[in-house]
């Protein structure tokens, strides 16, 4: 709910970030070689990230998120979600090896072993 340092996401290559770009200059201090940024739209992550500021708030009192909670609608338009290029590529095979009727724990193999034998 800060300020990043310079080269944000460097040698990220999985799970997902939110953050909060109020001055809207995020762009300039993030890899860009190693993930994307996307703007928080989808109602699984808005929900997540709500729930993620609650949990924040709720174990360090903090008065910024609170305030954030409070304004969630003016906030939202001000995070950006950081995706690793290499994770969104085995997410999406995991969805598809889903899709094909594979169980959550096949698909995450498959889905490895197809990214494994791409490279």
């Amino acid at each position: 709910l800060g300020k990043t340092g310079k080269n944000f996401a460097a040698g990220m290559s999985g799970g997902i970030a939110y953050v909060l770009d109020e001055d809207w200059d995020f762009y300039q201090r993030v890899n860009k070689d190693m993930v994307s940024l996307e703007q928080v739209e989808h109602k699984y992550d808005v929900s997540l990230l709500k729930d993620l500021i609650r949990e924040h708030v709720e174990l360090t009192g903090s008065p910024r998120g609170k305030e954030i909670l409070d304004n969630f609608g003016e906030y939202l338009p001000k995070f950006k979600k950081v995706l690793p290029h290499d994770y969104d590529k085995m997410l999406r095979l995991i969805a598809q090896m889903e899709e094909k009727g594979e169980d959550s724990e096949q698909a995450q193999i498959e889905a490895f072993y197809a990214m494994k034998n791409a490279k």
